[in-house]
């Protein structure tokens, strides 16, 4: 009986620990997916990602324990490892067509590649929104604000990876939705711009783009300081 096996998982999991989580094995997973509903798989999900990243990851606010922060770079080796709960409740929210789950699954998703940025993990970054982009590619739902968030970041990582034409690529996708940007991100991407033009000695370009990014801020400013090349 397919929910009875899915309630069990489930009453068992609400007090699961984090050891347990990182010992669960992919055919483990897939193989009790196959025996849960769709519906417990997502109620399992949230579960799971209320241990992960605390309770109010729904609102965009994620909490790590030191343990989960310190396996975030052996994230692809764990089954429901923080990428994996992330991805796969936005992406369960996208095929049932759940818009306000796939508005806190999206805030999750943010919050989580926000985190990656911090501690320097472009690549894991990268590959983690190229997931989310062919998640969301066809949701009219999908928050813009927060795929432009998204975008900012992903120029930001590209940039730091040496990979300033892919970045300037990224930029000539969005340019025409930089109106709806948040003034924050606006002024990032406009700095990262001045920047890789600098590198490429087009200094024109990069004059350019950091004198928007001083129309943005003011003097004092970590961006205004920057951006005085």
């Amino acid at each position: 009986n397919k929910s009875g096996i899915g309630t069990s998982i489930e009453i068992k999991v609400k007090s699961i620990s984090e050891d347990k989580i990182h010992e669960v094995k992919e055919l483990v997973r897939e193989y009790l997916f196959t025996k849960m509903t769709e519906s417990e798989i997502k109620n399992f999900l949230k579960i799971i990602a209320n241990t992960h990243f605390g309770v109010d990851w729904k609102l965009g606010a994620i909490s790590l324990s030191t343990q989960n922060r310190k396996l975030l770079g052996l994230s692809g080796k764990f089954a429901l490892s923080l990428k994996y709960v992330a991805v796969s409740l936005l992406r369960i929210s996208a095929e049932s067509d759940n818009s306000s789950l796939l508005k806190e699954s999206l805030k999750l998703c943010l919050s989580y590649g926000t985190l990656l940025m911090k501690e320097n993990r472009y690549k894991q970054f990268l590959s983690f929104f190229r997931e989310i982009k062919n998640i969301t590619n066809d949701q009219e739902n999908a928050s813009a604000l927060d795929m432009m968030a998204f975008f900012q970041k992903e120029i930001v990582a590209l940039r730091m990876l040496s990979r300033a034409d892919e970045a300037l690529l990224v930029y000539d996708s969005i340019k025409d939705k930089i109106s709806s940007f948040k003034n924050t991100d606006k002024t990032s991407v406009y700095l990262n711009l001045a920047f890789i033009y600098e590198k490429k000695k087009k200094f024109n370009d990069a004059k350019n783009f950091a004198m928007e990014v001083q129309s943005l801020t003011t003097k004092g400013q970590s961006s205004f300081e920057q951006a005085q090349l």
